[in-house]
């Protein structure tokens, strides 16, 4: 009897834990650039949230009626466990995930204030992006898309080619094919609204 409830405990944190995972695979689908941070961080948040899990699961187990029991821990278990996932998601170069999104919506919903500018990267001495330029460039594609030079002169994201990515503009329809991430989810949000 002991094993069996043992054994269902077992099983429910990995039930819990699949938020988790399912999680860390769309934030690697948005936002790519976590380096060998990867290889570090998504081990430790699996841990984390464990451990999230049992300590929840045993500070509520006497303190929640047996009714509400369930769904009250398993949902602050959820909520918990996936803020803490968002809050570690590491970034190689970029600001963090929360504030790409944060510039994101900011710069569709300011979509009238977007101009020709935009479609140049604010950068700074040493090459970096700077603040929201990135978005505000995605929504200025989008925006002035049919004003693009399609003769290849354009590449997109200002970059130069190599074996994997060719950043050449031939075709409008090439550019949300060749958008990253998170700018992919902005550019169709836009298309859909």
């Amino acid at each position: 009897m002991r094993s069996n409830l043992q054994h269902n405990r077992w099983f429910k944190g990995c039930l819990l834990l699949l938020p988790t995972v399912l999680l860390l695979y769309l934030l690697v689908q948005l936002f790519p650039y976590t380096s060998l941070m990867r290889l570090i961080m998504f081990p430790l948040i699996v841990a984390i949230n464990a451990g999230v899990i049992f300590i929840v699961a045993k500070k509520t187990e006497k303190k929640v009626s047996h009714m509400l029991k369930g769904r009250v821990q398993n949902t602050l278990i959820i909520i918990l466990t996936l803020l803490v996932t968002i809050v570690l998601y590491p970034q190689a170069s970029d600001r963090h995930i929360v504030v790409q999104i944060k510039d994101g919506i900011h710069a569709i919903r300011h979509y009238e204030d977007i101009t020709t500018k935009d479609l140049k990267l604010n950068k700074d001495q040493s090459g970096r992006i700077i603040g929201d330029s990135n978005e505000r460039y995605v929504v200025a594609l989008y925006k002035f898309r049919q004003d693009i030079p399609i003769d290849g002169s354009f590449h997109i994201y200002e970059k130069a080619g190599n074996r994997t990515f060719n950043p050449v503009i031939i075709n409008v329809e090439q550019i949300p094919e060749k958008l990253m991430g998170f700018h992919k989810l902005m550019w169709w949000i836009m298309e859909h609204h």
